[in-house]
């Protein structure tokens, strides 16, 4: 999706400034000369996976489609490698310093929502794809609106925000209604618990759950996650650990039973996270609500 838009060259600067910044970084600690370092510097360029398959089969089609050979492609990879890292808004401004591009980034993650929620046929939609879709839509969602509206003042100074009319509310579809589409949601939001795990970040792990059977404690929650990470090394956060067969949901009434595997760096897959879900609290809240049940081997 992202090969067929146009570049956000601010978000694309930092991308590369970062790749020259290591690459400089790891030189210098091999002692390769000055002018060999220059050179190697000036080869990089931002991130561009798949661009071989990309090039190959864009120059296959324009052959028969000559008209499409003004359009190019352009692989880069933003919203893909935030997706992969499971990384957030705040997470990618930080690892490029895009405090001041935010309205750029933001532009450019809601036109590959459009596209990907437009252009896909749904037939070729693949629960990985939709999981994407799911993932992007909550970013989104959660980043303030006034972003966009700062993004449209900077093309058009004279831009306004539409004031809304006076309506009658329209009525709210509860959030679990696609039964589906709400499973996806939780699997995100448990899978942003593993990542604060990950991150030893507990009180960001903490307040991402709400009381449970088992109410826990940062403390108790560091100390009980040492012992994780004192036999496994680190706990993933790859696409192999977010895979949807290691997250396990059991539909029960009002209030499901989740059970999230924690992929570690030997695969010993002895460790689970157990968490509720509250349909009734998640429909009032309009965003899934996990309760603290339980974690350990």
């Amino acid at each position: 999706m992202e090969a067929i838009l146009e570049d956000p060259a601010a978000v694309i600067r930092k991308q590369v400034d970062k790749a020259k910044a290591e690459l400089m970084a790891e030189m210098k600690a091999d002692g390769v000369e000055y002018e060999e370092r220059i050179e190697r510097l000036e080869e990089v360029e931002h991130p561009k996976p798949g661009k071989e398959f990309l090039y190959a089969t864009y120059n296959e089609f324009v052959v028969t489609h000559p008209w499409a050979k003004a359009a190019s492609v352009r692989p880069k990879s933003i919203a893909r490698e935030m997706f992969e890292k499971w990384q957030s808004f705040e997470d990618s401004e930080k690892v490029y310093g895009l405090e001041r591009s935010e309205a750029v980034l933001l532009r450019h993650l809601s036109e590959v929502f459009k596209v990907l929620v437009q252009t896909v046929p749904p037939a070729a939609k693949t629960e990985e794809v939709l999981e994407a879709e799911a993932w992007l839509s909550t970013l989104l969602r959660g980043v303030d609106s006034s972003l966009l509206d700062e993004w449209e003042k900077l093309r058009n100074p004279e831009f306004r925000p539409e004031e809304s009319e006076t309506l009658e509310p329209a009525k709210k579809i509860p959030i679990t209604r696609d039964r589906e589409a709400f499973r996806r949601l939780v699997r995100a939001k448990v899978f942003d618990v593993v990542k604060a795990l990950a991150q030893r970040n507990w009180s960001g792990a903490v307040t991402l759950v709400k009381c449970g059977e088992s109410e826990i404690s940062t403390k108790e929650l560091e100390e009980k996650m040492e012992l994780f990470f004192d036999d496994h090394g680190f706990l993933r956060l790859d696409p192999e650990a977010r895979n949807a067969k290691h997250c396990r949901i059991a539909e029960i009434e009002r209030v499901w039973e989740g059970e999230q595997t924690l992929v570690d760096s030997e695969e010993w897959l002895d460790w689970m996270l157990n968490l509720d879900v509250d349909l009734k609290a998640s429909e009032e809240a309009e965003e899934v609500v996990l309760r603290w049940k339980g974690i350990g081997s």
